[in-house]
């Protein structure tokens, strides 16, 4: 049987070759630095190359703190695992730390995997999150009232996120984005002082919120 893991005389990288996952549309390589959906032989030095080069990027963010480069070397569904190394083995100051954490959430697809873990990283640097920003979200935090109305578009399955806003437009748009089930607008109310963070960057008006804080909920469908 021919060993699918070379081709044209280049081996696979026996690290990547123990990374391999399948699904419906062939084999995969899940490698925190290389996550190619479609595998394809004829690319093995392509992947090879790419795995080298990203530990040499690695090693230097290392040696030269760099930490946004160390956590953003790594491809997107492993960043959030990268930062959780990094805040093991660095001492690094709070408000360092705080914007690392936004940098990452900002980045994430695929937040709902690490809800627990991402929860309670966010709890624990509240105060710095919610101090640290630019001034829009510092300037909202400072003059929001203690009660805010917040939404969130989603589908019927996904509706207990920690991704909200104020914005009830955006919202109507975030449920519409998806078109695989049923689109919903759940509105609630917060207190600010649950706030975990105010992330304004992407013109979302996002606050990540835990849902277990949301009251007086109300869902509309979305048409």
């Amino acid at each position: 049987m021919k060993d699918s893991t070379h081709i044209n005389g280049e081996k696979l990288n026996p690290e990547l070759a123990r990374c391999f996952g399948s699904w419906e549309g062939g084999r995969m390589i899940r490698h925190p630095l290389v996550h190619e959906i479609f595998y394809v032989e004829a690319m093995n030095a392509y992947y090879n190359e790419s795995l080298k080069r990203k530990k040499c990027l690695r090693s230097k963010a290392i040696k030269d703190g760099n930490w946004t480069q160390y956590i953003f070397v790594h491809e997107r569904p492993y960043r959030f695992d990268a930062l959780t190394d990094l805040l093991a083995i660095a001492e690094l100051p709070r408000d360092i730390i705080a914007g690392l954490i936004k940098q990452v959430w900002v980045d994430s697809e695929n937040v709902w995997q690490h809800k627990a873990a991402w929860l309670k990283l966010l709890s624990e640097y509240q105060i710095e999150l919610i101090g640290t920003g630019d001034e829009a979200e510092t300037n909202y935090i400072a003059t929001a009232p203690e009660t805010i109305t917040v939404y969130r578009g989603c589908q019927q399955r996904n509706q207990s996120g920690l991704a909200w806003t104020i914005d009830k437009e955006r919202a109507i748009w975030f449920a519409k984005r998806w078109q695989d089930g049923r689109p919903i607008l759940v509105e609630g109310v917060v207190k600010k002082e649950h706030v975990l963070a105010a992330i304004f960057g992407r013109s979302e008006s996002e606050l990540v919120i835990s849902p277990r804080h949301i009251g007086r909920k109300k869902l509309h469908e979305v048409f």
